[in-house]
């Protein structure tokens, strides 16, 4: 809330006239400190939500890439900084959940990779099928997190030693919650180092589709 009053402030101001490039930098200033304002709020109104009793859920068959690429334009922002790459298994296209949660948790773990990295690093979405489930992993080529807060970073409140600041240590905790209710998670390191953040979710079997006369 600071940094947005502090910019708009500063754009509002009468000390003389100023350059479209810094209008532009304040403009996108307001834009970063509202969007990290948006995550906290709907972080703790999910943790409400979630301490108030489990959400129904309203699973229906989705198709994974449609999902990814929904997480990937909500972090555009934060992701210009890195590269991305999708992969997705040949064969796996659509996916039985609920499309809504599943959108806030993967957005929480680009996010998190986001935030954890270092500019120029490579972050990778994956979607395979492996024993007969699903596995969804982000994983990143950052500093990657020691062997014994590999299960603490799914803790309320929780954040490992060097964090950013800005954050209110939830993201992952609400992740935990969700998949909970629908699956696995977990955290490994990479064997070039780096975070591997991992969802496994029932295969299920989609709805066969009628051919086109």
């Amino acid at each position: 809330m600071t940094a947005i009053i502090a910019s708009a402030t500063a754009i509002s101001a009468k000390a003389g006239p100023r350059s479209s490039s810094e209008i532009r930098e304040l403009a996108a200033d307001i834009m970063t400190s509202g969007e990290r304002l948006n995550r906290v709020v709907e972080n703790i109104l999910d943790m409400t939500r979630l301490n108030a009793g489990a959400p129904s859920l309203k699973k229906d068959w989705q198709d994974v890439r449609d999902l990814i690429g929904v997480c990937l334009r909500k972090l555009d922002r934060n992701l210009a900084k890195h590269g991305v790459t999708v992969k997705v298994e040949e064969g796996l296209e659509l996916i039985e959940i609920d499309f809504r949660l599943m959108e806030h948790l993967l957005s929480n773990l680009i996010f998190n990779a986001t935030a954890y990295t270092p500019p120029g690093t490579e972050i990778q979405v994956k979607a395979a099928i492996l024993d007969k489930r699903i596995r969804l992993s982000v994983e990143d080529d950052g500093p990657g997190v020691p062997p014994g807060d590999l299960q603490r970073i799914f803790e309320k409140f929780y954040r490992a030693p060097g964090a950013p600041t800005g954050g209110t240590g939830l993201g992952l905790a609400i992740s935990r919650r969700f998949c909970e209710m629908m699956g696995a998670i977990w955290a490994e390191a990479r064997e070039k180092g780096g975070l591997r953040l991992v969802v496994d979710l029932p295969l299920g079997v989609p709805p066969k589709v009628a051919p086109l006369d």
